[in-house]
C-alpha cells in the first residue's frame, strides 16, 4: 500500500433543512480547504478555499453569532443581485 494516497485530515459535514449537504475538507498537504455542496450522493459544487482566507471566513462566522456582522465591512454578496441597491 505504499501508493495509498492518505484520507484528509479533517472533515465535516452540515446539513440544511432541504438535505443539502455542506462538506469541508482540510488539506493540510496543499494548505487548502475544500467547501463541496452535495445533493443525496453527489457533489453539485466545489470551492477550494486558500488556507490564507480561511481565519476571515472564520471571523465572519464568529461575529454573525455574536451579531455583530456588519454589511458594510463585508459589501455586497455578488450572487444576490438585489443585495446593495436602494430602493
Amino acid at each position: 500500500m505504499e501508493n495509498a494516497r492518505a484520507l484528509p485530515t479533517r472533515r465535516d459535514v452540515f446539513l440544511d433543512e432541504r438535505g443539502a449537504g455542506l462538506r469541508v475538507t482540510w488539506h493540510p498537504e496543499r494548505d487548502l480547504v475544500v467547501l463541496s455542496v452535495w445533493q443525496d450522493d453527489g457533489c453539485v459544487g466545489t470551492f477550494r478555499m486558500a488556507v490564507e482566507d480561511v481565519p476571515r471566513l472564520s471571523e465572519l462566522l464568529a461575529a454573525a453569532l455574536d451579531g455583530r456582522a456588519d454589511p458594510a465591512e463585508t459589501g455586497p454578496d455578488p450572487a444576490d443581485p438585489d443585495e446593495g441597491r436602494s430602493t
